[in-house]
């Protein structure tokens, strides 16, 4: 375990997270949101006095460095399961830690997918989730967004962790919000939210060529924005003066089948391309 100091913004929100017990770090990439989210669970597990049995979801190349994260920077690394493969596997996985207290289970969205691995989770009735890059469950309709919410409630501690919480639209924050705080901030329906927020401009159109274009009512990204002040924090890079000089880094990933077979295809798609534009510029 290696004790770094914090840097100031991170030692501005860790005691408030601490203290809400459901937030959002609504921080840009570059900016420090694991070591954060380490230091506020760290804290939880303190004021709770034993460890807390946590569960991380994330994208699949973000699983073994929460693992390489968790162990550098608490005491807390022999507990860390990192939850890869298939269901089966996952799932003796889940069945083992029911036998142990405070294990820290480490798993990718897509294993809100799996019917019996999510059963299992709550049944294992996690004390805390963390999910990062949680703008992968903003689509309140999608299935696994449905299964996070579910999975979240009445879960005592949560974190939703983020760079990039708005990709389309102002109402991809209903469902990240939702997750973690339990419809305290916006509610539990997403209809009611957009009302709330949001009007058609296309509501004028024919029927027949009407699409739905919902933007903010004037005034209304500012109301939100005042809401998601007590629930979450946004930081940018360019506001961290005491961020270190960048560093870049190799990190070698293994492909899986599938992703080997698309990268080949591609692979032998841009040959082709490069290959057929230099014949045509050596007969020009």
């Amino acid at each position: 375990m290696t004790e770094r100091k914090p840097w100031q913004h991170q030692l501005d929100v860790i005691p408030v997270a601490t203290e809400k017990r459901k937030y959002l770090l609504f921080w840009e990439m570059g900016t420090g949101k694991t070591f954060t989210a380490i230091n506020i669970l760290r804290n939880w597990c303190t004021a709770e006095n034993r460890q807390l049995k946590t569960l991380i979801l994330g994208p699949p190349i973000v699983l073994e460095n929460w693992k390489r994260e968790i162990t550098a920077h608490s005491k807390m690394g022999s507990r860390v399961r990192v939850l890869s493969g298939p269901e089966k596997k996952r799932a003796a996985l889940v069945e083992r830690s029911m036998e142990t207290q405070g294990q820290i289970l480490v798993t990718n969205y897509e294993a809100l997918s799996m019917k019996k691995l999510v059963e299992l989770l709550h049944r294992w009735e996690a004390d805390c989730i963390i999910f990062d890059e949680i703008h992968r469950i903003k689509d309140p309709k999608g299935k696994r967004s449905k299964v996070a919410v579910k999975l979240s409630k009445n879960v005592p501690y949560k974190l939703g962790l983020t760079g990039t919480a708005i990709l389309n639209s102002p109402l991809d924050l209903f469902n990240q919000v939702l997750a973690v705080d339990d419809g305290e901030t916006f509610g539990k329906n997403f209809f009611f939210f957009r009302g709330n927020y949001f009007v058609d401009a296309n509501a004028g159109m024919p029927a027949a060529k009407h699409f739905p274009n919902f933007v903010p009512i004037p005034g209304s990204f500012a109301r939100m924005t005042e809401k998601l002040e007590a629930v979450s924090s946004v930081v940018k890079k360019a506001d961290c003066l005491d961020l270190p000089p960048l560093v870049k880094k190799t990190v070698v990933v293994q492909l899986s089948d599938a992703q080997r077979r698309a990268y080949e295809s591609l692979k032998k798609d841009f040959l082709a391309f490069v290959g057929d534009k230099a014949c045509r510029a050596d007969l020009a």
